[in-house]
């Protein structure tokens, strides 16, 4: 759900998109050429830098032969550049067209001369400045089609002012050639990517439209009678939309809202009904505050509204007869996993006070029903994310991400104002259908107003031994910066037993030195241990002298680990992100400590895109770790063939298309990481810290009052929101996060999806497809079609029969 600001930046940028859209043969061409190299003069037109550009004579088929581009990438070394690339501006060669927003892809052929993958960098800049950069994998062995969403560059660049085409590497780990042909603009059918009719709950004649197309196109939205008349039309140009209209007059009855697009391009055009809108009499009952049902895998803005047909509760009144009950909120779930939904509150004029408590949730057939504490309420608050410089964003402001355990709240008029209802089930859960109801007092009214819930739990359990390995680092000196040493030291159990419920590890992948065993121990008697780290290895070189300095620190904490059985699960990490030039020291370092330690893995972000296959250090290294948008499967499966694991982690990147957590992304993706995890086969997850809190030197202020935290910096590295901080410290401890929540959501789902792989492997990546399709940038923003898959997840680990589950 976004509301009518969400899309309001992009339907700007191309409101005036019809004046530049004029050609001079009318219609533009349906493909336009950016460079074919089948000049002799071709490689003049490129701008290079320490980039070797040279034309070769390709055979597409045994009848024709075309020229191609072979671009050669050397080897990074210090008195080189980082970035050697490949770039063509506007004006030269045959780019001659700069308006891209009328066509839906940027396409090109290559290929890798290289026996694996090789990544490479698209950046493309627009007349302003303003870049959009993403990453290729390109293939070895025969020549591949690829193709760059051009609506997707439109969140980052204004697509109709395109300058720059830009092909560059990252320090390149080795001297990688890449064949490159036909880079060219595309249309394709006209599309609409997502389209969403939105209802003001106290505007009954309001219209709310918001859209998003594969490319730039004349749109019409139409409303229409029950007769089929047409009785409202609205029509714009754009690769988006943004409407929110107050419609005339109109009789009571139910108005169906149709939006149709015509594309710029010969070819036919697309419809879609999004809904209808009810228009009534005037009531004879007032809505002082409604409230509706939200999936916890979405963010609710401050000004968001409800999606058409979703049902909106009235609160603190007495609706007539006529009206009929809501239905009831619906959840499904394993034994032994948390699951949430978000209530929303809202009202028009005034504030007002809530206070919200659960009955009763009982078994259909009795018998019991869940535990008194089963269920968990939280405020959910929002911070002050300002526009990033590393990432596009739909809205700069207020985003909602802590939470702060509590069912009072107070409703401040024309905001939304959202609870977080959490819901935790037994291992032993008796499995079938639940009923019970949240109940909502309005300004203390004695009678409140009522929702049903119906919870049907399955007969399968998560496994309460987490299996997934991961690193998120937990940074102490963050907890003294706010609290004081004092009470950093009073509070530190109570942040590692909250990392654990969130089925975490409790490490630090930059730890000076190894964690207290009697801490290890403790955790793994509450089985919230599978992995630690116990040293960070610094990027440096190392001599006799320094290799004998990481020995006199591990020795006693080694000897004392295999004494307690702690020693298997032991990680030494090292060398994070380093470059080919440092593979040499990294080798020395990791050849020295896993002949001392070698009942302990090694483990590093360093970027071989070889997994050490091609450098030899798969002779040192245990655990790969490369960035998610640097994974390679056929890469990773050979390494693991090796005996190596292949883990994957995000810092600051990847950013769209790929997945990621920052505050402001979906919610939804924090939770599919670990369904694509399952479906690439990673091993592991690491992440740099779940707690930096740069310029905030005192806990999160709660307000007692809304939901809005004052004086609190969002940006934990950099100008990135959230990247680096997934729980906040309140005055008493931690608070959790939306996307903290989504993330312990997201591991349970993987122990969910392993269990079922162990028996029907091809059905569990059948499920992961269907909410991520296309590898690591194909997912899914459906969070109907998100719930519908996990359904089926839990009903192929364990069907019910239809007497069981009603």
């Amino acid at each position: 759900m976004k509301g009518p600001t969400a899309l309001a930046a992009c339907a700007l940028m191309f409101c005036c998109a019809a004046a530049q859209a004029a050609h001079v043969d009318g219609e533009p061409p349906k493909s336009v050429l950016l460079e074919d190299f089948e000049r002799d003069d071709a490689p003049d037109d490129w701008s290079t830098w320490q980039v070797e550009l040279t034309l070769f004579d390709r055979q597409p088929s045994a009848q024709e032969t075309s020229r191609a581009a072979r671009l050669l990438y050397p080897k990074w070394a210090f008195w080189r550049g980082k970035w050697p690339a490949a770039i063509l501006h506007h004006g030269d060669g045959q780019f001659r067209t700069n308006d891209w927003s009328l066509y839906s892809a940027l396409r090109f052929e290559a290929r890798a001369n290289h026996t694996r993958t090789v990544h490479l960098k698209l950046r493309i800049d627009d007349g302003s400045g303003r870049r959009a950069t993403r990453i290729i994998p390109i293939e070895a062995g025969g020549w591949s089609s690829y193709a760059i969403s051009l609506a997707g560059l439109a969140d980052d660049i204004d697509t109709r002012d395109v300058r720059r085409v830009d092909l560059y590497m990252s320090q390149p780990a080795a001297t990688y050639s890449i064949d490159l042909d036909n880079l060219r603009l595309e249309t394709a059918a006209i599309a609409i990517q997502e389209a969403e009719l939105l209802v003001d709950p106290f505007e009954r004649r309001s219209l709310v439209v918001n859209a998003r197309f594969n490319q730039r196109a004349t749109w019409r939205v139409v409303v229409t009678s029950s007769a089929g008349q047409t009785v409202a039309e609205y029509n714009g140009n754009g690769m988006s939309l943004a409407l929110h209209e107050i419609l005339p007059l109109l009789p009571p009855g139910r108005y169906g809202v149709t939006l149709s697009l015509l594309p710029a391009h010969h070819g036919s055009g697309v419809e879609r009904r999004l809904g209808s809108l009810a228009v009534v009499e005037e009531p004879e009952w007032v809505e002082p505050m409604v409230a509706w049902v939200t999936p916890s895998t979405q963010k609710v803005l401050l000004h968001d509204l409800p999606e058409a047909g979703q049902t909106i509760l009235a609160l603190g009144v007495t609706p007539p007869d006529s009206v009929s009950d809501p239905p009831p909120i619906r959840l499904a779930m394993a034994r032994g996993e948390t699951e949430a939904f978000q209530l929303v509150f809202r009202t028009q004029d005034r504030p007002a006070n809530i206070r919200v408590e659960a009955g009763p949730i009982e078994h259909v057939d009795g018998g019991g029903g869940f535990a008194g504490d089963a269920v968990a309420f939280s405020r959910v608050l929002y911070v002050d994310a300002q526009e990033p410089e590393e990432y596009s964003v739909s809205f700069s402001g207020w985003w909602p991400d802590p939470l702060v355990p509590g069912n009072d709240l107070v409703v401040a008029p024309d905001q939304n104002a959202p609870l977080w209802i959490a819901l935790k089930s037994s291992v032993d859960q008796r499995p079938g259908l639940y009923r019970g109801e949240i109940q909502v007092h309005v300004d203390g009214q004695t009678e409140p107003d009522a929702v049903a819930l119906e919870v049907l739990v399955y007969p399968v359990t998560v496994s309460q031994v987490t299996t997934t390995q991961t690193a998120f680092s937990f940074y102490e000196s963050s907890l003294s910066q706010v609290y004081g040493d004092q009470r950093a030291q009073q509070l530190l159990p109570l942040y590692r037993q909250f990392i654990g419920d969130h089925r975490l590890n409790v490490t630090n992948i930059y730890t000076g030195s190894p964690p207290e065993p009697e801490v290890l121990v403790a955790l793994r008697e509450r089985r919230q241990l599978n992995r630690f780290v116990a040293l960070y290895v610094e990027t440096r070189e190392y001599d006799t002298e320094a290799l004998a300095d990481l020995a006199q620190v591990l020795d006693p904490y080694m000897a004392e680990y295999k004494r307690l059985g702690l020693a298997t699960q032991a990680i030494i990490y090292g060398f994070d992100e380093a470059h080919s030039h440092q593979f040499a020291d990294l080798k020395t370092a990791f050849t020295f400590l896993k002949q001392r330690y070698p009942e302990v893995k090694t483990a590093t972000t360093a970027v071989d895109p070889s997994l050490g296959m091609d450098t030899g250090l798969d002779e040192v290294v245990d655990i790969w770790i490369p960035l998610t948008a640097y994974y390679d499967p056929e890469t990773a499966a050979a390494a693991r063939a090796g005996g190596a694991q292949v883990w994957w982690y995000t810092c600051i990147a990847p950013i769209h298309p790929h997945a990621n957590w920052f505050i402001e992304y979906p919610a939804l993706e924090a939770r599919l990481l670990w369904w694509m995890s399952h479906r690439q086969r990673v091993d592991g997850f690491l992440y740099w810290t779940l707690n930096r809190w740069p310029g905030n030197e005192r806990p999160l202020q709660v307000p007692q009052q809304g939901n809005k935290v004052e004086g609190w910096n969002s940006a934990s590295f950099g100008t990135a929101n959230g990247d680096g901080c997934l729980l906040y410290p309140a005055s008493d401890g931690p608070l959790s996060s939306i996307r903290l929540e989504n993330i312990r959501d997201g591991i349970e789902d993987l122990e969910l999806l392993r269990a079922l792989a162990g028996d029907d492997a091809t059905r569990a990546d059948m499920l992961c497809d269907e909410v991520a399709s296309a590898g690591i940038t194909g997912f899914t923003r459906d969070h109907g079609l998100f719930a519908q898959t996990r359904a089926n997840l839990l009903k192929a680990l364990s069907p019910f029969t239809d007497q069981e589950s009603h």
